[in-house]
């Protein structure tokens, strides 16, 4: 199977580091962190939902922020893939400190 040519980082930086800073902390207050997360090592296929439908996948717990995260529908399976893979590497448990 080939590589993947869709890059991860520029994926994130297009459409999930507003939120969620270059450096994966967020902005207090305003949009959650997602640094060191247990929902990055957690099942893949609850990430792709949250990445697809926004935080309307996570009704099943509380938010602390105001803000909702839109959904990422507009996403080709390739960007989802390589942006699953990039946070999860990044900003995964014992990681992006």
């Amino acid at each position: 199977m080939a590589a993947s040519a869709v890059d991860g980082l520029a994926v994130y930086r297009e459409h999930c580091a507003v939120c969620h800073m270059d450096d994966g902390h967020g902005v207090p207050n305003m949009q959650p962190g997602i640094v060191g997360s247990s929902f990055l090592e957690g099942d893949p296929v609850r990430l792709y939902a949250v990445i697809r439908a926004g935080s309307a996948a996570l009704r099943d717990r509380p938010s602390e922020y105001g803000n909702e995260m839109p959904p990422f529908g507009m996403l080709s399976e390739e960007e989802v893939a390589a942006v699953t893979s990039y946070i999860r590497e990044r900003f995964g448990r014992d990681r992006g400190s």
